[in-house]
């Protein structure tokens, strides 16, 4: 295929997952999971595959014979502040350190109001709960604020439900009737409703509608999980982040099925995908190998890419993100719009531009084709050396974020004209911008925020 083509077929795959979380459906029942105003879908280029040992079975407070080790990948991998890009970077900031330094500063606050402080703390009590945590290398106990049971089982059906919808959308948006979608997404939600959802929703919807003069509350509430959550695995402070579902990688949670052919190709604005490949380095090659990149010689005639896939929540006990969107607080020495400028576009000034709140994750790839020679070379010689990837996906060489010593590769093949990946990995991350923050003391000219009830709102009380 040629560049221009490459360009189409990658950006096709890329606004494929972006419209299933975030494009309203033709089923006004069916709403999408995500706001697309302050939604920001970062690819991997390519992504990286996940050996499923690596990331489940967590120690955590409520499974203690999980892997120390396992917890303290998760807290790393996802802990970095991406930039608000189309195209994965980091912005070099950990997450802990910038949240750490808002919770911890010397803020500046309006005056309270007891009445709206009451209602904060109902809700707030509703939603979490203290619980006394050993922590695993001293034995010492401290108190942690946890959710309580009902929001924890909200978090899963939350995740679940997205996913349904998503699954839904993406099919019905490539012409499918979305039926079996349709189904499951009722299902999901109904049960979430016997499991206490709305009420749930209604102790959110509190919280987010007390935030003006209950800041100082507010803030020592965040400034007590943070300090508290700290434990020691392994020797290594950590705060714990969790997976929802957990059992992801080892085929959990709410799937959806997506297949582009050479007609979804076609279908592809070439403005638009010229302009989003020369941006992420798509347009030098679809192939990635290491730092290198390379064109393909397969025609775009004939060719399938099938997977499935699955937005998989990063939740942190000890991240308030609520705060963010509170007015009338300021931190010293730091001016308006300073941590973030409240921009899905321009937020490249920002200490804080995005929080990645999910990653997506795509399992048993295969991609059917009429392999040029070229290709079919690079792929068997991928058996082994340096990671090979073909627009978000990586399609063969070692797992990422593998134990010292350990250097397991994915099971990929070439089976005549299909190329064969199975397993689950990573391929982005879904993140939501950083509200306008600190907004300052007094009132100033704020870019519009959509309310932090929009999509994801039950991981950012």
């Amino acid at each position: 295929m040629d560049p221009q083509q490459s360009n189409r077929a990658a950006y096709t795959v890329n606004r494929g997952l972006f419209d299933a979380f975030t494009a309203p459906s033709d089923n006004p029942a069916v709403q999408p999971p995500r706001n697309l105003r302050n939604t920001i879908l970062s690819l991997g280029l390519p992504g990286w595959a996940a050996r499923p040992q690596d990331f489940t079975d967590a120690w955590s407070p409520a499974r203690r014979a999980g892997g120390t080790a396992t917890a303290r990948r998760i807290a790393s991998v996802f802990g970095d502040v991406p930039k608000a890009d189309t195209a994965y970077t980091s912005t070099g900031h950990r997450l802990e350190e910038v949240y750490g330094f808002v919770v911890d500063a010397e803020l500046q606050v309006g005056e309270a109001d007891h009445d709206q402080e009451a209602r904060y703390e109902r809700a707030y009590r509703a939603l979490h709960r203290a619980e006394e945590v050993a922590d695993p290398a001293s034995a010492d106990c401290r108190t942690h604020t946890v959710p309580t049971e009902a929001y924890r089982a909200y978090l899963r059906h939350a995740v679940d439900h997205d996913n349904a919808r998503a699954a839904h959308n993406h099919a019905r948006q490539h012409g499918e009737l979305a039926e079996e979608e349709f189904d499951l997404v009722r299902r999901v939600f109904l049960q979430m409703e016997r499991d206490g959802g709305r009420e749930i929703r209604q102790e959110l919807a509190t919280l987010a509608t007390t935030t003006r003069n209950v800041v100082a509350r507010a803030f020592a509430d965040a400034r007590e999980r943070f300090a508290s959550a700290e434990l020691d695995l392994d020797g290594v402070p950590t705060r714990l982040s969790e997976l929802i579902p957990a059992d992801w990688a080892v085929g959990g949670g709410v799937w959806g099925s997506a297949r582009y052919g050479a007609e979804a190709v076609g279908r592809a604005n070439q403005a638009e995908a010229d302009a989003w490949a020369w941006h992420t380095g798509i347009a030098d090659g679809i192939w990635s190998r290491g730092a290198e990149r390379l064109h393909s010689d397969t025609p775009v005639e004939g060719m399938e890419l099938a997977f499935e896939f699955t937005s998989v929540a990063v939740y942190r006990p000890w991240l308030q993100f609520l705060l963010l969107g509170m007015p009338g607080w300021e931190v010293p020495g730091m001016g308006p719009g300073e941590l973030s400028q409240g921009l899905r576009g321009d937020n490249a000034r920002s200490w804080w531009p995005l929080l990645t709140t999910a990653f997506l994750a795509v399992r048993d790839l295969r991609v059917r084709a009429d392999w040029g020679p070229a290709d079919r070379d690079l792929i068997a010689s991928a058996r082994e050396g340096a990671a090979l990837g073909w627009g978000p996906f990586q399609v063969a060489g070692e797992y990422a974020h593998q134990p010292q010593g350990v250097h397991d590769r994915v099971p990929s093949e070439l089976v005549g004209d299909e190329l064969v990946v199975p397993g689950a990995q990573v391929v982005g991350v879904l993140g939501q911008v950083v509200p306008f923050s600190p907004p300052g003391l007094t009132e100033v000219l704020i870019p519009r925020q959509e309310s932090l009830l929009a999509g994801n709102a039950y991981l950012i009380s």
